[in-house]
């Protein structure tokens, strides 16, 4: 199979250069073509509605107006084409604007240039722009030539506007009947519709939070007496006593009695050996003679059992299970209960 062949770089850029050459040309080609038609337009003479000149002594002033009708909202233009000999410079002074009638503002100025043998032109050209309708009128223009005997003034005559409303005529001119209100826009259906979007969310969350699973409520634990009791009976049921695994048995017994005393009477009997748990309760008026005298028994019979390596016997076993639980519900009761029971202090 032949490999194909990947296309150059060359060839990938010709196509988008060839696009950019061409929108080029088209973009110069529209950019000629407005410039020649603005050339044609600037080139094109406007046609005048009024023209006038005055003229003496070899000078000239000519008036030129695009219209002599104008309404409120249009202006028109005004152009004064100064003649005479180049050795005469002209200068020319517009009318005073009328602030209610007609306003003159001088937009372009050409010249002096020579026209023909020794003779010069300037031509100036003003943008009228009327305020209110009626009957207006354009002022003199007088044109100053410096003659080197004397000056020459070359005054024009006034040039009547007419100037209408774009308004109708006020005999023709009606009233119309006043619309009818316009009709306010409903806004219903959108509160409609954002009321359900919300109720929607609202029950939405509501299910959320409604499934999720409550924390339980644990129960208060169980009195010290009674954990002492079921650890006791977790003991019996374990079978020690009846498989001869007696020193197991008493090593287990004794740690639930010295779990108790912590838990019971807030003494830290697991951490302590039996000397230093029976010098700590000498003192503790929490436990009576015969329980001291009790747990000192019980307590060096248990460790014979564990370092001395005694040998207990099953019957041993029942008798020190049985004191342990007599031990436990005489002391499960508080100091003052078991005073008020005829206990001694």
């Amino acid at each position: 199979m032949e490999q194909m062949q990947t296309p150059s770089l060359k060839s990938q850029c010709r196509l988008p250069v060839l696009t950019l050459l061409l929108g080029l040309a088209l973009f110069c080609s529209a950019l000629l073509s407005c410039r020649q038609n603005t050339n044609a337009e600037d080139n094109t003479a406007p046609a005048f509605k009024f023209e006038k000149t005055f003229s003496r002594d070899g000078a000239e002033v000519r008036l030129q107006m695009d219209r002599k009708r104008l309404n409120v909202a249009e202006n028109g233009r005004l152009v004064v084409t100064v003649t005479g000999p180049e050795q005469w410079p002209p200068a020319i002074a517009p009318p005073d604007s009328d602030p209610r009638g007609l306003s003159l503002t001088e937009i372009d100025r050409q010249g002096p240039i020579l026209v023909d043998a020794g003779r010069a032109q300037t031509r100036v050209v003003y943008e009228v722009q009327p305020f209110l309708p009626g009957e207006e009128t354009i002022g003199v223009f007088q044109v100053r030539f410096a003659r080197p005997d004397a000056e020459l003034v070359l005054n024009t005559d006034p040039v009547a506007v007419t100037v209408v409303s774009l308004l109708p005529d006020k005999k023709t001119a009606t009233l119309n009947d006043i619309a009818p209100p316009m009709a306010m826009a409903s806004y219903l259906p959108l509160y409609l519709a954002a009321a359900c979007l919300l109720l929607v969310l609202l029950l939405f969350l509501w299910w959320r939070f409604s499934k999720r699973p409550k924390k339980r409520e644990e129960p208060p634990p169980a009195p010290p007496h009674l954990r002492a009791h079921q650890a006791l009976d977790r003991l019996v049921a374990s079978g020690h006593l009846e498989q001869g695994e007696l020193i197991l048995f008493f090593r287990k017994l004794s740690d639930i009695l010295r779990r108790y005393i912590e838990e019971r009477f807030s003494v830290r009997a697991p951490e302590q050996t039996t000397e230093e748990f029976l010098q700590a309760i000498a003192a503790m008026a929490s436990f009576r003679s015969a329980d001291k005298k009790l747990l000192q028994d019980f307590l060096t019979h248990c460790d014979l059992i564990k370092f001395a390596r005694l040998e207990p016997t099953v019957r041993e076993g029942q008798d020190r299970l049985q004191l342990c639980r007599r031990f436990i519900d005489e002391t499960a009761l508080a100091n003052d209960d078991r005073c008020g029971a005829g206990g001694s202090p």
